[in-house]
């Protein structure tokens, strides 16, 4: 009985010991902001009256000022798919999220995408005229959607769907005036593939689509560890904890980076992931906080950690952030709101 006891234990912790390594806590680092800087702020959707949570990817106008938000409940969507709420994408001002206004008005209207408003990565051309987004339908399907954006409101003008798009994550505009950009794809099957999720997987790629054209999208890039956030020449390989240049070399950064924005004087900052374990497991509910982490990246690749939350005691798994005029706005994949850091915030 005894030995038999032994050999359970021995099963217990050589099974713990792995699974207490990935899930090891993040090791704090020094930040301009810190803990005490920042606080989360509840957003309401003014047309529902709902709580927005899953505000994961985010643009900043060229006012300096108007941010559009893309929320989608994701939790929710996983695991009750058809009783999960549509998502949305909002406008809100930077100025009066810093003086704690709650509210985010929304931009599209009620059935102006074919399936369901489910969006995700999105992007706006350098005018601030033209957004497009990812968007996964109740049904599976992922389309590309863009159109025009003037003050308040999103006009679709076209949206594209093809079987190469099923890992889209993110996009670029890469024309001035024209519907053509750059949309990443972390990963090279739309199924659950060995290449995919081995050590050291580089299977995602950059590919150039026209939504005016329809031909099939041309791969511009391969070779890349799980192909997230993109801006400018950047591709944000979360993977690799590092920033892929097109002509340049990578970016080695402390955490898998997620999203990318470009900040006001051309920093570019960029959402990480210090534990992919953990906010993997976050992610799909297995726990209620993921570490976040925020970084500036400088025009000479100097590195700032702006924010730090290894526990995820103020924000988890953050996603993406802007920051303008002194204030740090972050998202998250999951958690509910945004967090908004200020020097001497009440």
């Amino acid at each position: 009985m005894r030995r038999g006891i032994q050999s359970w234990m021995m099963i217990l912790v050589a099974i713990s010991l792995p699974v207490f390594w990935l899930f090891r806590p993040v090791a704090g680092l020094p930040a301009r902001f810190a803990l005490e800087d920042c606080r989360q702020i509840a957003l309401t959707d003014t047309a529902t009256g709902r709580a927005l949570v899953g505000i994961e990817d985010m643009e900043l106008l060229p006012d300096n000022d108007t941010l559009i938000l893309s929320a989608l409940d994701r939790l929710a969507l996983e695991w009750h798919p058809d009783e999960a709420p549509e998502g949305g994408l909002y406008e809100v001002s930077l100025a009066r999220l810093a003086g704690g206004q709650p509210w985010a008005a929304p931009i599209v209207q009620p059935g102006a995408v074919k399936g369901g408003l489910f969006p995700q990565g999105m992007a706006i051309s350098d005018d601030g005229e033209r957004l497009g987004f990812i968007n996964r339908a109740r049904d599976g399907t992922v389309s590309i959607v863009a159109g025009s954006l003037t003050r308040g409101a999103f006009s679709v003008r076209t949206a594209r769907s093809a079987p190469l798009f099923c890992r889209a994550n993110d996009m670029l505009f890469a024309g001035g005036g024209s519907m053509q950009m750059r949309v990443t794809l972390d990963r090279g099957s739309c199924g659950v593939a060995w290449a995919d999720l081995k050590s050291g997987s580089t299977t995602g790629r950059v590919i150039f689509v026209d939504l005016g054209d329809i031909s099939t999208p041309t791969i511009e890039q391969t070779g890349l560890a799980f192909a997230n956030g993109i801006a400018g020449l950047y591709v944000a390989e979360t993977r690799g904890s590092r920033l892929h240049h097109r002509l340049d070399r990578p970016v080695e950064l402390p955490g898998g980076p997620d999203n990318l924005t470009w900040d006001p004087l051309g920093g570019l900052i960029a959402a990480l992931h210090p534990s992919l374990y953990r906010v993997a497991a976050y992610r799909y509910g297995y726990f209620d906080t993921a570490p976040s982490r925020i970084v500036r990246v400088d025009l000479d690749r100097t590195i700032e950690v702006l924010f730090d939350d290894p526990g995820g005691e103020v924000f988890s798994g953050a996603s993406v952030a802007v920051f303008a005029g002194g204030v740090l706005v972050a998202g998250s994949i999951r958690d509910a709101g945004l967090l908004v850091c200020r020097k001497e915030i009440s």
